[in-house]
């Protein structure tokens, strides 16, 4: 594997680099890699088996990130479901919720349904969007609000200090 000339130098691999880099500055650098054309990200959202998810880091207070670290299903339900008509609304909720729960094997999440935990998002599909890009990554979503544990925690972005996650393992009980 060819090294960029900084690395050989400090002969580390470029995973150890980046993460020795996050770690001595507090989670303040990022990289972002284009690896997937406009293209294939409709090939692969259109496929009965992808799920939605991101990769992105995001801690509050960071200056940068990658825009969709916050956006990313804001910008799938805006304009993949709603302006470019790639999937049902079903079945993008479905990759988002459902899909990932039964993968991991969450058992009491991804569904509405009676003894499932009480994590809902309710969203306007008329306006849901992202507005974050690779200049200002941090432009706040819009359209949705985040029910977890029966407390309200998130409205289009603003967080109301509620903090009432878990960690959640496979196959380990979601619920209290």
């Amino acid at each position: 594997m060819l090294l960029p000339h900084f690395l050989q130098k400090i002969s580390m691999e470029p995973f150890e680099a980046y993460l020795k880099l996050l770690i001595e500055n507090q989670l303040s650098a990022g990289y972002i890699g284009f690896s997937m054309s406009e293209s294939d990200v409709k090939t692969l959202m259109a496929d009965p088996l992808c799920m939605f998810g991101t990769d992105g880091l995001y801690v509050q207070g960071m200056p940068m990130t990658h825009p969709r670290a916050i956006g990313t299903f804001p910008r799938i339900l805006g304009r993949y479901v709603r302006e470019c008509r790639l999937i049902l609304l079903e079945e993008a909720i479905r990759k988002m919720t459902s899909l990932p729960a039964e993968f991991y094997g969450l058992k009491r999440k991804g569904r509405l349904c009676e003894g499932m935990d009480a994590d809902i998002v309710i969203m306007d599909s008329e306006c849901i969007m992202d507005h974050a890009d690779y200049k200002q990554p941090l432009l706040l979503n819009e359209g949705y609000r985040v029910i977890q544990d029966g407390k309200l925690v998130l409205a289009n972005d603003k967080a109301f200090g509620t903090r009432c996650g878990k960690i959640l393992r496979v196959n380990q009980k979601s619920g209290k």
